[in-house]
């Protein structure tokens, strides 16, 4: 009996090179993966996209059939390891979690090191976390309402806190700003651990923290969370109320998605798009992904690839609108 790469070899043979180089990426895909993936976090261990990363490199892993090894490459909001990515081979061994920093707010407000679109190959969105307002216990205001009347009677006298220039916190605080008419104080620090210990020890009176991140923190009563930045309502914090309820059109948040360096070929990429959307898929992993607080998505390449272009419009135009610069 003739085997397929039998088959295969005597078919290119007499084939032109593009359909010579089809059959190779075919049998290439068939083959994949022969060895341990690598998932490239462009953050450091411990916060919560890190915990999302792991549990999609593990659920990932069984359904490939290979370990997906996680590598930490922090630094400069995800750009570090982003860039990495970008410059490595495009033989599906090493993807990256981006991000909304990384493939959101960086390439919209920052000279970075690489085409947020061009140069990755998108390979499926995974999940979405609202940021909620937190605000320490002795903070005055317990409701947006009340935090935009008092940030507006006292100029820059509410400070908030955020994991960093650019960050989305950051971003938050200033589309707050503009749809409330406040001016409030914005104080950045390395991390949104540092950030959120700034809230619960009252140095600031609050910030836009992750829920995940959030979510112990009020069941221990070291915060108040006074809304939360998706249009809906959260299933893990049903009686707190949407910031749009306050201020229409209000809408940001932490987003996660998965991509590959650039030119991915497309067998290649459909292998590791439907095993990242079966990952996604186990009621076990996807249960652990909810109980954290995040809300599982999935998607194809390509709705993949209109997200980050969205996002990076969003960021811009709210840039352009209040003269924001982070440069």
């Amino acid at each position: 009996m003739i085997s397929r790469r039998s088959l295969l070899g005597c078919a290119a043979a007499f084939a032109s090179p593009g359909s010579v180089a089809l059959a190779q990426a075919i049998e290439a895909a068939e083959a994949f993966p022969s060895r341990p993936l690598r998932l490239v976090i462009p953050l450091p261990p411990g916060g919560g996209a890190d915990l999302l990363g792991r549990l999609m490199a593990n659920s990932l892993g069984k359904v490939l059939g290979q370990a997906v090894v996680v590598d930490n490459r922090a630094g400069a909001g995800g750009t570090i390891g982003s860039r990495y990515v970008a410059q490595t081979r495009a033989d599906g061994y090493t993807l990256l979690l981006g991000y909304t920093s990384s493939h959101g707010i960086n390439p919209a407000l920052l000279n970075v090191p690489y085409d947020a679109v061009a140069d990755f190959t998108p390979v499926s969105l995974l999940a979405t976390a609202p940021n909620v307002l937190v605000c320490n216990p002795q903070f005055s205001p317990n409701s947006v309402a009340e935090v935009v009347e008092q940030a507006r009677k006292q100029p820059e006298g509410v400070r908030y806190a955020s994991a960093g220039i650019g960050s989305s916190p950051h971003l938050s605080g200033v589309m707050f700003d503009q749809k409330a008419g406040t001016r409030m104080l914005h104080v950045p620090y390395r991390g949104n651990g540092p950030a959120l210990l700034a809230v619960t020890s009252g140095e600031v009176e609050l910030t836009f923290a992750s829920l995940p991140s959030a979510l112990s923190l009020r069941q221990n009563g070291e915060v108040k969370v006074l809304g939360v930045t998706s249009p809906e309502r959260h299933a893990l914090m049903a009686d707190v109320p949407p910031v749009a309820d306050t201020l229409p059109g209000f809408d940001t948040g932490q987003w996660y998605a998965i991509y590959a360096p650039p030119n991915l070929p497309q067998p290649l990429l459909g292998r590791l798009n439907r095993a990242t959307n079966e990952a996604l898929g186990d009621p076990a992993i996807a249960a652990q992904i909810q109980g954290e607080g995040f809300e599982v998505l999935g998607s194809t390449p390509e709705e993949l690839r209109r997200y980050t272009q969205n996002e990076i419009t969003k960021w811009r135009q709210l840039a352009a609108e209040t003269g924001l610069r982070l440069d």
